[in-house]
Order: structure tokens, then sequence, then C-alpha cells
């Protein structure tokens, strides 16, 4: 090293002479400088800085990298660089490694600890974001203290929860960033919607609204009204709004506002508002394979009509629901719909069990898809039942008022066992649509037959959906099911002709592939069983 270094200087010198005037031949210089002496430490320095200038990460990560090992105690500006082309070559996780390297050899080092807290936001691991934000402020003066690290701050103690730090900050702020008053106050008002502390972020608003007219500040403010059910009141501030702002509702791409107005950390209620006027709401709870960092049930489509969403949602799929209570579930939502003429429900499977129970204590009209809870004692899954507690109760509140409407497969026993013995007691006046062969997958077979949309358009405007049995050969679901039930019965030519009518519209159906098989090796075709096993495999 000392000899590369030592016969390296020529290109060195001339290399830094040649920069000043043109840097892509002190590039090129440096390249035949390396290639001659590839340990020489100032060269690889020289060229892993001007790779990261030509944003050739990888390049420069392997100067870096020689220059890292080279030397033996690194100054802080190395571990910055060296982290930065990691970085920016998508290795967050050596990055980060780097640069705690570096901020245990300097720990007072801002931009180091700057650097970690921009990883750890990214990752949105806050209790690491607001501890290195923490230590930055505490070794930053006050004029280093930017506004926008001010306010990350801010935000970072605001998604732990932290909501009384988050507002000490914000006061200081206040003080520190005079001329950021407005943003702050709606940082403000933000901590408070978060807090859930509805009537603080009430009064707040309403006194920004003396200085500022604000379109944000204003459609909060209804829909903070309407969720402490002055309906009345809400209705009026929002009507203000459409005839205040036409033009920028006109223009606005999302076309709805959201806030969460119920967090226990499984469940979350969220209330989306249309802007537009509307007398519907339409409640929705998610199924068993959604969370909540996903659009809720059906968004998209429901987005379209003239009506509000309140979407009840999970954090992580396959679990079903049970830290949600009933009682819970009405504190907040009963004022929330106190306006509305119409209410709905919708859900499916999962989603379509909660619907029932929990919507039905609102007399909603409800529209059901093959409700099922997996975990219930009775009438659920056998292998699923013991895995799960169920808090919920047994049966479904009892309601005679409502007529939900239940979409179903009766062929399907597992539903068809709970919806006869458990909902219909509870539901006496339910309407049944019933899909033969539909499976508990209603939902999906729906959409390939090229109906869902116009079954919840049905539902939306009063009426029952009805079942157009013409259309189910397009569904491979409802041909697949078909033949696995001619196959209980030892109609393997059957099963087999159903299995392959169904691959030809999903080639990639494996329970349809699976029924090929089991029909070909019952009817001892064995040869032809070997080749779609072949084929299966290839497709794994």
């Amino acid at each position: 090293m000392l000899i590369d270094n030592i016969l390296g200087i020529v290109y060195v010198y001339r290399g830094n002479k040649l920069i000043e005037l043109e840097e892509e031949k002190a590039y090129l210089l440096f390249k035949k400088g390396v290639a001659r002496y590839p340990r020489n430490y100032i060269i690889n320095k020289k060229l892993a800085l001007l790779a990261m200038n030509k944003k050739n990460w990888q390049e420069s990560l392997r100067h870096w990298k020689i220059v890292y090992n080279l030397n033996i105690k690194p100054g802080p500006c190395i571990y910055l660089n060296y982290s930065t082309a990691l970085y920016e070559n998508k290795e967050i996780k050596k990055s980060e490694k780097i640069l705690k390297e570096g901020n245990d050899k300097f720990p007072k080092n801002t931009l180091i600890i700057c650097k970690l807290a921009d990883i750890a936001v990214e990752q949105k691991d806050w209790k690491k974001a607001v501890k290195y934000m923490e230590r930055y402020y505490s070794l930053s003066k006050s004029s280093e203290f930017s506004y926008d690290k001010y306010m990350r701050l801010v935000y970072g103690y605001t998604m732990l929860g932290n909501f009384n730090k988050a507002e000490e900050l914000v006061v200081k702020a206040l003080e520190e960033f005079p001329n950021k008053h407005l943003e702050i106050q709606k940082k403000h008002v933000d901590i408070l919607i978060r807090k859930k502390d509805w009537l603080s972020a009430i009064e707040k608003i309403k006194k920004q609204l003396n200085f500022v007219n604000d379109f944000e500040y204003e459609i909060k403010l209804s829909m903070l009204q309407q969720i402490v059910g002055n309906d009345k009141v809400s209705r009026l501030t929002f009507k203000n709004v459409l005839l205040s702002h036409e033009s920028i509702i006109e223009q606005d791409q999302k076309g709805y506002r959201k806030i969460i107005i119920y967090d226990n950390g499984e469940s979350r209620i969220e209330l989306y508002k249309k802007l537009q006027k509307t007398e519907s709401v339409m409640i929705t709870f998610d199924s068993i394979n959604m969370e909540w960092q996903n659009q809720p049930f059906a968004f998209k489509l429901l987005m379209r009509q003239n009506l509000d969403i309140i979407a009840i949602r999970k954090r992580k799929k396959k679990t079903y629901q049970q830290d949600l209570t009933q009682s819970d579930f009405l504190n907040v939502v009963t004022p929330v719909i106190k306006g509305y003429k119409d209410k709905m429900a919708y859900g499916f499977s999962l989603g379509a069990y909660n619907a029932l129970y929990f919507a039905s204590l609102l007399n909603c009209r409800i529209l059901a898809y093959s409700p099922r809870l997996s975990i219930h004692p009775q009438f659920g899954r056998t292998k699923i039942i013991p895995k799960f507690e169920m808090k919920h109760d047994l049966t479904h509140p009892y309601n005679d008022e409502i007529t939900p409407i239940i979409v179903y497969d009766p062929k399907n026993d597992l539903d068809h066992t709970y919806i006869q013995k458990n909902v219909l007691k509870s539901f006496p006046n339910a309407k049944l649509v019933t899909i033969p062969y539909g499976g508990h997958g209603i939902a999906p077979h729906l959409l390939k037959m090229g109906v869902l949309k116009e079954f919840l358009l049905t539902f939306i405007d009063g009426g029952v959906p009805q079942y157009n049995r013409k259309l189910k050969v397009k569904s491979h679901i409802y041909l697949r099911n078909l033949g696995e039930k001619c196959f209980k019965h030892n109609k393997f030519q059957w099963a087999l002709e159903l299995s392959q009518r169904a691959l030809e519209i999903s080639s990639t159906d494996e329970k349809a592939i699976n029924l090929k098989i089991k029909a070909l090796k019952q009817l001892k075709r064995y040869d032809e069983t070997t080749k779609i096993s072949e084929i299966k495999k290839d497709n794994d």
C-alpha cells in the first residue's frame, strides 16, 4: 500500500489539476492510475467521488470499499459517502450498518445522525427515527435545526402515539418559526385528529377559519362535526364548502377525504367523505386476506357511487377481528351515521359475517356474500377452530326488522349449515340469493360471470340481485365445483370434462388441475396424468 501511495502521487497531482478543468479527463486518468496502483488510497477516493458524480454507484462502491478498508481511522466523510453509495445502490441495510459504525466512532456528528434518521423514516421505524432526531435536536444549535427536521420529529412523536410530546414541540415551533404559523397550526390539527381529541380539533379549526379561508380546514371541520354526532351542523358546514370551493372540488383528483375515527392497534374504522352531497353511506368490512395498508373492500367501485364510506379494517390478513367489540363499534359509528337517509353494509366471507354481526345493530340494509367465521366453534373449519380464540357471541343479535340479502352456495356444506342453523335464526326475514356450485368464493364467481358490479349496484339502488343461471358457464369456479361434486359421486368422466372446461377458461386454476389429475387416475389414464403433473410442476 505504501509503494502504491508513493508511486501514484504523479497521477494524483495530474488528476487534481484536470478536475479543475475537465472532470471526465481526470476520471480517465485516475482509472489508469488505479490500474497501475490498485491500492493507492487517494486515487481510489477520487474515483469513488467521481463515480458518485456520474451516479455510477456500483463502481463508486468498489472504490469506497477499498478506501474504507485501507483507512484504519476513517473520518466522518468516509462513512457518509460510503453509506450514500450503498443507499443509492439499494443496499439499505449495509448503508445503515456503515452509518452505525460511523456513529459509534463519532457520536456527536449530526450529519451521520441525520442520515440514520432519514433511513429510519423511510423504513417507517418511528421509534428509531425519533431516537436519532432527539439526539440531533440535543446536539444542534437552534439555528441548525431546520423547520423540516423539527416537523419530522413532531411527526415521529405523532406516529408513536406520543401526542403530548408532539404538541409541546408544535408550541415551540410556533416561537421558532413564526413565518410558518399557518402550516404549524395545520400540523397541530392533524395531531389532535390522530389523538381522537375531536372537540379540541374542532375549536382549533374554528379559530383558524377566523383568519384564513381554507378548503381543507372546512372539510375537516364538517367531518369532525359529523364524527361527534352534530349532523345538522356538519351538513351546513359541508354545504358551504361545496358552494365556496366548487372549482377546487372539480379539480380534486381523489374526490374524497379520509379520517381514521377508531384504532385499537388491530382494527380501524375509517371515514371516507365524498366531496359531493349525498344521503347514503356504505359500511364495508374487510375480508380475511385484506389488511389496512391497502384500500378497503370494493373501494374503487363504491367511490364512483354517490355515497360516503365507513370502512372496518384489519391490520393483518388471516385474522378474525375478535378484538373489535359491538359496543366499541356502536359508540364510534352510531353518531357518524345519524344524518344519512340510507344506511347500507357490505362484505364477503369474514366481512359478510361482520356485516351481520355489527351492522345489523344499526338496522342497516345488508348485502352479505357467503358469510362465514371459520373459527366459530360450531360452524367453523375444524382445522382452524383450535388455532384462534373466539371472543364474539356465538349467535348474531336477533333482528326481525331488517331483511339482509345473503348470497351463498347452498351446495357448500359449511356455508349452508351455518346459514340455516345460525344466521336465519337471528334474521328470520333474510332474503336468500342461492347460487349452486358457486362455492364459498361467491364474489370471485360473480366477477368471472361479469355480474359482481351489477349485483352491488342493484343492492345500492334498493333492489334484490337476481342470479342469471345462463351465465354460470362463464365461470371456471362453477365448472370446477360442479366437477368436484361429480367426482364425489364417482362420475369421473364428467368430472374430467368439467375440469377441462374450467381450465379452458383459467389455465392456472390449481384446484381444476388437481381435479383433472384425480379424474384421470380414476379412469386409469396414467400417461396423461404424468404429463399434467409435469406441467403443474413447471408452473410451480
